[in-house]
Order: structure tokens, then C-alpha cells, then sequence
């Protein structure tokens, strides 16, 4: 439980209540990487990017999305991966048809588009960059699943989404190894 505190809370420190609005001000982070939680590179030449799943989750060949409705009509996956022990989740999508105006209101209002149901008990947006990208980052959770949506609005060469769904009990397990496969996410150069 300590760690989805510390997640929580490090996530709280990223956001800040200055003037201008938290999608402007692109806070710098840097992620630790260790291989030891990654599989091998994968390239996605039409996105723009490298990137490295977490290890132990293997390739769904034909990607179904398991997307929400109100996310249906945004994005397309292009890559999903499951942990058949945890039943863990993650996918890679290129983000069609949302509008930068609405990536950047989630900052504001998460709730607004992903919990407009309200199953989830917390919702809260964040925006940074790290390499060349710009990122609006996402965490949904409640008692059963922990969401991390990552919407990158720079840095490749299309708009897309990174998603990380874990169950919550095995969550604890995974924090190095999603930081580790979000900070292997490179631009092709």
C-alpha cells in the first residue's frame, strides 16, 4: 500500500496550482529504467517510436480493444499485451480523432471524459515531458484496477496513448516496472 501512496503522492506534487495552466508549464521528468523489468524493443515506425513492455507480458496478435466507449472513437490500438497471471494490461494507440483541447481538459477535469460513470473513486491529470515528448498523464483507480493512461502530444510522429491497467492487489508489484517501460518509450530518430 505504501507505493500506490507514494505514486499518489508524487503525482500530486506534479501537478501545481500556479496561474498558468498545468498543460503550459511541461515539467521535466526523468525515468529510471531497468532492464531487468523490460522485454526486448519494439519499433512502431508510424508512430515514431521505441518502446519496451513489461516483462512477462505477452503479445496479443490481434489487438481487440479493451477500450471504454468514451475512448472508442479516439484511438486506435496498435499493440496490446497481456500478464496472463496478473491479468495486467498494456497497450499502445495511436490517437485519431481527440483534439488536443481535449487531452488537455482531462488536466482540469478528469472526470469529465474517463469517469463520467463514476467507477472510479479517484481521477487525477498531470502534464510533463521527458526526451522530446509532452505528455498528459492520466491515473484512474478504484478498489479492483489502477489505470495509468499516458496521452503523448509531441514527440512522435502521430499522437498516442500509452494505457497500464493492473489489477489493484497486484499493482504493488509493478511500479519499477511500468516506470521502466514508460521511460524506454524513445522517439526514432
Amino acid at each position: 500500500m505504501r507505493i500506490i501512496y507514494l505514486v499518489t503522492f508524487l503525482f500530486i506534487i506534479g501537478c501545481n496550482s500556479q496561474n498558468e495552466p498545468q498543460y503550459q508549464q511541461w515539467e521535466e521528468l526523468e525515468f529510471l529504467v531497468d532492464e531487468n523489468y523490460l522485454q526486448p524493443v519494439i519499433s512502431d515506425a508510424s508512430l515514431g517510436i521505441n518502446f519496451r513492455p513489461i516483462k512477462g507480458f505477452s503479445k496479443i496478435e490481434s489487438p481487440v480493444s479493451s477500450l471504454e466507449a468514451s475512448e472508442a472513437d479516439f484511438v486506435e490500438v496498435r499493440h496490446l499485451f497481456k500478464d496472463d497471471s496478473t491479468q495486467s494490461i498494456m497497450s499502445v494507440a495511436s490517437i485519431v480523432n481527440m483534439p488536443d483541447s481535449l487531452i488537455f481538459g482531462l488536466i482540469d477535469n478528469p472526470d469529465n471524459y474517463f469517469n463520467q460513470d463514476g467507477i472510479y473513486n479517484q481521477a487525477m491529470a498531470t502534464s510533463f515531458s521527458f526526451d522530446s515528448f509532452k505528455v498528459v498523464q492520466l491515473l484512474l483507480s478504484n478498489d479492483a484496477v489502477v489505470n495509468f493512461k499516458l496521452f503523448f502530444v509531441e514527440g512522435g510522429k502521430e499522437k498516442f496513448q500509452l494505457d497500464y491497467i493492473f489489477q489493484r492487489q497486484e499493482y504493488v508489484d509493478f511500479p519499477k516496472a511500468l516506470e521502466s517501460s514508460i521511460g524506454s518509450t524513445k522517439p526514432i530518430l
